[in-house]
């Protein structure tokens, strides 16, 4: 995967767009320059129609362009959550989410199949879905990681969040949800660097966000290694291990926790990342972001907690469950959806041409 050009389908770049139309700002974007550079070989008359096309594959920085544009237009960097969040909602479609929360029925299982339907989004990155331990709560803790043939955005991040707010508008049970993000791979360096008018200062294991104009120090960042805790898998989900991020070690899974580890003994360098110990906000004209105190940048993956509040209902029994995940396999609604299968191989098995789905190598 590491040699591999990172691709995305369009149907990312169709929901901004569409949300760009539905606020007023469609006309603000000139998706000639968004190609520009990658349409000279074979020439797209219709830029627009093309990355309206959820069938389409272009490139990650072909997306990036666009989400640089789209917060410009819209005039917030929030704009890929809420492009993402309003997708379903407004009943788009079509969509593999769609897909599989047609033919599962039950949110908690669309869920657990992260790790499959990801790989629908892009060849870049992996997403999975595990259950808290300790709780009875309607939650799970969801991680994401992007491969190092990508340097994410913040707008990428965004889209994660969105997209699984976002589905639960497909279960009427599902009352509201909330995705909040509580350990971040996005680099504070790259974040920074989209705002532009700061520069970043390193010693003694800490940086210094310093605005350019004023010299002040806006933001502080401590080095730290960050705890880790152990989840049981769950006997109620049957074992999808294709394109997983973390796997099980017996029965259980290690993740990194929002919390920092002060014993130097237990330091661990694969789980260090950036605490936020000054919070402050960065701006650029309109956009702006506020990083609190506590946040944490740099891990190696992001870590998310998901929680949903339902209206009674019936709930299945995990024997009714394992019936109809037999019956329709996630991978097979994959493959029905897109006409390639979506295993942790993805990349190996296929190529993407000609800015158009993957086709058979």
């Amino acid at each position: 995967m590491d040699q591999e050009t990172p691709w995305t389908t369009c149907l990312l770049t169709r929901m901004l767009i569409l949300h760009l139309e539905r606020i007023g700002k469609g006309d603000d974007i000139d998706y000639h320059e968004i190609l520009s550079g990658e349409n000279r070989l074979n020439p797209i008359a219709d830029p627009k129609a093309f990355l309206s096309d959820h069938n389409n594959w272009v490139p990650h920085h072909i997306l990036k362009n666009l989400i640089f544009a789209a917060e410009n237009a819209g005039g917030t960097k929030e704009i890929t959550y809420l492009a993402a969040k309003e997708y379903f909602q407004a009943g788009y479609g079509p969509s593999v989410l769609e897909i599989i929360a047609k033919l599962q029925n039950q949110m908690e299982q669309a869920l657990y199949c992260s790790n499959l339907w990801a790989t629908g989004f892009a060849n870049y990155f992996k997403l999975q879905c595990l259950a808290p331990s300790e709780t009875q709560r309607p939650e799970a803790i969801l991680i994401s990681q992007f491969g190092p043939n990508v340097e994410p955005i913040l707008g990428n991040f965004g889209f994660i969040r969105g997209n699984y707010e976002g589905l639960t508008k497909l279960f009427p049970v599902i009352e509201e949800a909330r995705c909040i993000e509580e350990v971040s791979q996005l680099k504070l360096q790259n974040l920074i660097r989209e705002f532009g008018g700061y520069q970043i200062q390193k010693r003694d294991g800490r940086i210094a966000v310093i605005e350019n104009a004023s010299k002040r120090e806006v933001i502080i960042a401590r080095a730290v290694s960050l705890r880790t805790e152990l989840f049981s898998t769950s006997p109620d989900h049957p074992a999808i291990t294709e394109g997983l991020i973390l796997h099980p070690q017996g029965r259980e899974i290690k993740v990194l926790a929002p919390k920092v580890e002060e014993d130097p003994e237990r330091y661990q360098k694969e789980n260090s990342a950036y605490e936020i110990v000054k919070g402050g906000t960065l701006q650029a004209g309109p956009l702006t972001v506020t990083l609190e105190r506590g946040q944490f940048f740099n891990a190696p993956y992001s870590r998310y907690r998901f929680t949903w509040k339902s209206k009674p209902s019936r709930k299945e029994s995990p024997e009714m469950v394992q019936a109809r995940l037999e019956m329709i396999p996630p991978s097979s609604i994959m493959s029905a959806n897109y006409g390639r299968p979506i295993a942790n191989s993805f990349v190996s098995q296929w190529r993407i041409k000609r800015w158009h789905r993957p086709t058979k190598s």
